[in-house]
């Protein structure tokens, strides 16, 4: 007899615990009972000896998260990242036993996770992404697609935006004055340290679209002493300080940014506008002239340096500027309409007349070049158009009349 125990003890223990089996608190077992799916609570459980264990799953699943681009209903793109969670319903936890035998779990929420985000992002502007509206859509969705798998507490939470996204995002928003919905976001980030010229520029549109002009002006500054030839913060401040006036201060950042990138064509063009204000023609055409031997064809430059040539009294300069304009972009309206009044002002409207009217094909006029016509037409001797071109631009300033 203890020979027999001997052997059939250690036989009994075995299938003892082999057919035990415990599910600890906070987690769900699956087991499969012929054909169908048993859901066994937290505790100890019974199963046939050296049959197949059940699948215990933890209820809280792990928090799992990925970067990608969203493309907003508005046309913005931004770089995002998102992390996603969710809880099994023990109630339907053989619905997720059934998901998890043919995928990965985590691999399976992340990739909800990345549709629900592009899904909603695609029906939203960029003003949702700023209010959080965005980020209770995707986890709506998200949670929509995943509770046929038995999962529930569906949470999706965006993480954070960077400086440069905050900034691109300030830019969309600054238009409708919504940029202060990042206020809290970069305040964040700037009270961290070394936070990069794009946080204070985001910052100062932030502060411009609560009228804190002030305040924006030295975020601005900021930025700049950061990146002295960073474009959003300089657009900023050549706005502002070309509205009162201050061109001494524009042009001496303009120039720290032309030395920190000599061949910024941006940059270029401001530093001529401000010359122009200025009256300081030489300096305005020499600077055009600058950006031009970068790039030839720039119809805007082309454009500006005829500008210069006409006021310094250099038509035929300036009507050569227009034509290499023309030529750079055939049918480009400022250069037809610049064209066709420089060639007005040398008596010369048959041969305007042309380009003047090619411009008024490319899309609605304005009073100038109506006006413009009909002058031409009034030298030409043509009346009754001329009349017809004058009352066009007469009408054309007329504000519409109040609804009643």
């Amino acid at each position: 007899m203890k020979r027999i125990l001997a052997v059939s003890l250690p036989i009994i223990v075995v299938l003892l615990y082999t057919s035990v089996s415990r599910v600890p608190e906070g987690s769900v077992g699956v087991q499969s009972r012929g054909d169908a799916l048993e859901v066994l609570r937290p505790g100890f459980h019974l199963h046939r000896p050296l049959a197949q264990p059940p699948a215990i799953y933890s209820l809280a699943l792990p928090s799992v998260g990925d970067e990608m681009r969203i493309t907003l209903a508005d046309g913005a793109s931004y770089e995002v990242g998102f992390d996603i969670s969710g809880k099994i319903d023990p109630g339907r936890a053989a619905a997720f036993h059934k998901m998890a035998l043919e995928k990965d779990p985590a691999a399976f929420l992340k990739e909800v996770g990345v549709g629900s985000l592009s899904g909603a992002a695609s029906a939203r502007p960029s003003v949702d992404l700023a209010s959080g509206a965005l980020e209770s859509e995707a986890a709506r969705r998200a949670g929509t697609v995943l509770s046929p798998f038995g999962l529930v507490e569906v949470s999706l939470k965006l993480r954070p935006l960077g400086g440069p996204e905050c900034l691109r995002l300030a830019q969309a928003l600054a238009g409708a004055r919504l940029a202060g919905l990042l206020r809290n976001r970069v305040t964040e980030i700037l009270s961290k340290g070394e936070p990069g010229w794009e946080a204070h520029a985001a910052m100062g549109l932030v502060l411009e679209s609560e009228k804190d002009i002030r305040g924006a002006e030295k975020e601005y500054l900021d930025a700049l002493t950061l990146s002295p030839a960073a474009l959003a913060p300089m657009a900023q401040l050549v706005a502002i300080y070309s509205a009162v006036g201050e061109n001494r201060k524009l042009d001496r950042l303009l120039e720290a940014g032309l030395q920190a990138q000599p061949t910024s064509l941006q940059h270029l063009g401001w530093y001529a506008m401000s010359m122009l204000r200025q009256n300081r023609m030489t300096e305005a055409r020499q600077t055009i002239e600058r950006a031009l031997s970068q790039d030839p064809e720039n119809v805007l430059l082309l454009n500006d340096l005829g500008g210069v040539q006409a006021k310094e009294g250099r038509i035929q300069d300036a009507i050569a500027s227009f034509h290499k304009a023309l030529e750079a972009r055939p049918r480009d309206r400022q250069s037809l309409y610049n064209l066709g009044v420089a060639l007005s002002t040398q008596n010369k409207d048959r041969e305007a007349l042309p380009y003047l009217l090619e411009a008024e094909k490319t899309g609605a006029p304005g009073a100038a070049l109506l006006n413009a016509i009909a002058h031409a037409y009034r030298k030409t001797g043509d009346t009754r158009r001329a009349a017809e071109y004058e009352r066009r631009a007469a009408s054309s300033r007329t504000p519409p009349a109040p609804a009643s």
